[in-house]
Formats: structure tokens, C-alpha cells, sequence
């Protein structure tokens, strides 16, 4: 996730927004600090995909629904 939210366009903001709260919630969960009802990178992650001009922010929203 640190891959897209440092090479995204920041063009649009399911873009712009999308990868960096992705980018948050995924390194609270490797941090520790998340729980299981805390989880919404796949919500996030829905509405970020189809809805942006760069390949690479549906790439990013295809990223956490796939793990």
C-alpha cells in the first residue's frame, strides 16, 4: 500500500483519500493496534474501485479486498 499512496496522480479523491486510509488502517493491523470490528479496508476499498482516473488506484482498492 505504500507503493500506491506514494506513486498515485492525487487527481481524485477516492484516489487520493482511498490510499491513504488504506495505507493507516493496514499498518494499525500490522502494528497491533486494529481488531477484527474495526475493519472497513473493504469498504474503503469498494468505493475507491472503478471510481478513479489512474489504473493504479483501482489496483490499489483490488489489493486489500484480495488478502
Amino acid at each position: 500500500m505504500h507503493f500506491y499512496a506514494a506513486r498515485i496522480l492525487r487527481l481524485c479523491i477516492p484516489c487520493r483519500e482511498g490510499t491513504t486510509w488504506l495505507r493507516k488502517t493496514l499498518e494499525r493491523f500490522h502494528a497491533g493496534m486494529g481488531r477484527v470490528e474495526h475493519r472497513h479496508d473493504r469498504d474503503l476499498a469498494k468505493n475507491m474501485l472503478g471510481r478513479t482516473f489512474c489504473p493504479l488506484g483501482d489496483a490499489a482498492a483490488m489489493r486489500p479486498s484480495a488478502s
